[in-house]
């Protein structure tokens, strides 16, 4: 996975994009791949790790009726995290990640392993993709999600 994420700062300096995530089920996960690879300070400026939803409202601006109304694993709540944290940022590309990595199943019904994941590239409409990995462990959940999010910052940012 770290050559991905090497190719999604060679990407990001070509196009003279800066970066900013917000991370939720995979709890920095994302943000450590990306700092794994050198260079990668020319491209990522910030990266929050904003688990519960108190950190969404205060670091982000994720409006509480939106995450009484949605719950915090929702298309909505994605876009608006992402949203927050290019916002706070001014960075050109962004990515947000929102799910429930397991093992216990959410209150709200909705099974293990689903995921949120949205992506912000300054100057277009925010892309949320959404992913139902099943139940294959927390760890395995989180790491797709992971794969995933470079994956489409990637695709962004070559926009």
């Amino acid at each position: 996975m770290v050559a991905h994420a090497a190719r999604l700062i060679d990407t990001c300096r070509a196009r003279g994009l800066t970066l900013s995530i917000a991370e939720s089920c995979t709890g920095g996960l994302v943000s450590g791949l990306i700092t794994a690879v050198p260079g990668a300070s020319l491209v990522l400026e910030r990266s929050l790790v904003t688990y519960r939803d108190s950190a969404k409202t205060a670091l982000l601006g994720v409006a509480e009726s939106l995450l009484l109304d949605r719950g915090a694993v929702s298309r909505e709540v994605a876009e608006a995290m992402v949203r927050g944290v290019q916002a706070g940022s001014q960075t050109g590309l962004a990515a947000a990640t929102t799910g429930y990595a397991g093992p216990d199943a959410p209150a709200d019904g909705q099974p293990v392993g689903r995921v949120f994941i949205a992506t912000l590239r300054r100057g277009q409409a925010p892309v949320v993709a959404k992913y139902d990995f099943g139940d294959p462990g927390r760890e395995r959940v989180q790491l797709r999600a992971v794969a995933e999010t470079i994956a489409l910052l990637t695709t962004a940012a070559g926009q």
